[in-house]
């Protein structure tokens, strides 16, 4: 005979199995983060640390590049500002040069008027010497009623000989000066052209060299604020895993455990354990391998052999993290040590 069980006790023993999923399933969905999740967000920050090297490296040689400019951009409005100097002066001069050829001009065209003049004049005077003849000095005497006569006769021949000369020498020296002032004209504005020429064109290369200057230096700036800005994500990125990191390990029900059996290591434990735990593990994204993480620049700068540290026996690997772990002054080259509180 089968004893009497209390319905309420049936109900409880008929629901246990669907109870016992119930809380297997509620535990397995609340239990602790694996430790591949912890690799995972080391590995996420190591490449954003990398990043942030590499961007930073980019900023500051882009900073460089741009003050180099700056400097340029300074020296070349100096000369700029010369050059204007030379310019407002040359002007000056130019406007003298202008007015001095406009009177030469003037000048010019005068002395050809009175060259053409005197030589109409020498014209007509031998036209009229060949018409009517000059009288000579025997006619002069033999025509002459006495003496008074005689002497007037002789000074008329002599006004005579001096006109000849007069409006002779005045041809030729019209003719001379119109010549040199024609010659002077040219040398003018030669001048003038060759002066305009010369200073209009160092200001238009010196204002092309600025005008180039400017818009390299807006590009390098446009440039330097975009990975600017690209930093600034990868930083904030970093310190948002670092956080997810950091509450990751806190809910592990033993982040850290012992070291393998027979093994030991040249930083504390902790560190290897939030690093790697405990293996010697490939290069992540950011290129960090073996038993302490390190990156092939870090491991090359502290006298590791080879590419990467995972290539190489524990024992060298010891060696190069003892050098820069360096009595814990070295401690902040390793992201889980800030996290384990050492730094």
């Amino acid at each position: 005979m089968l004893a009497r069980v209390p319905f309420r006790r049936l109900v409880v023993l008929a629901l246990a199995p669907a109870l016992a999923a119930a809380v297997a399933l509620a535990l397995l969905l609340t239990a602790p983060p694996a430790r591949s999740d912890v690799a995972s967000l080391q590995q996420g920050i190591a490449a954003d640390q990398s990043r942030e090297q590499s961007l930073s490296s980019g900023v500051s040689a882009l900073s460089h590049i741009i003050g180099v400019l700056h400097a340029q951009l300074v020296v070349m409005s100096g000369r700029v500002a010369t050059v204007q100097a030379q310019l407002n002066t040359d002007e000056i001069s130019l406007a003298r040069l202008s007015t001095q050829t406009v009177h030469e001009r003037a000048r010019a065209k005068a002395l050809a008027a009175q060259f053409l003049s005197q030589r109409a004049q020498l014209a007509r005077w031998l036209v009229a010497q060949y018409e009517y003849g000059r009288p000579d000095g025997l006619t002069v005497i033999l025509e002459a009623n006495g003496f008074a006569d005689l002497l007037e006769r002789i000074d008329f021949l002599e006004r005579i000989g001096s006109e000849d000369q007069a409006i002779t020498d005045g041809t030729l020296h019209a003719r001379n000066a119109s010549r040199l002032a024609a010659i002077q004209l040219g040398v003018l504005t030669a001048r003038q052209k060759r002066v305009t020429d010369a200073v209009q064109s160092e200001n238009d290369a010196l204002q092309a060299m600025t005008r180039a200057l400017e818009a390299r230096s807006g590009e390098l700036a446009q440039a330097r604020a975009l990975k600017e800005a690209e930093l600034s994500r990868t930083r904030s990125d970093a310190h948002s895993l670092q956080g997810q990191l950091s509450h990751l390990l806190a809910t592990l029900d033993t982040p850290f455990g012992a070291p393998p059996v027979g093994m030991s290591f040249a930083i504390p434990w902790s560190v290897v354990d939030c690093e790697s735990g405990g293996q010697n593990l490939p290069p992540n994204s950011a290129g960090a391998s073996g038993y302490y993480q390190i990156i092939p620049s870090t491991w090359s700068l502290f006298g590791g052999s080879g590419p990467a540290a995972y290539l190489t026996p524990k024992s060298e690997q010891d060696v190069v993290a003892s050098r820069i772990w360096n009595g814990g002054k070295g401690a902040s080259n390793w992201v889980c040590a800030t996290l384990v509180g050492i730094v």
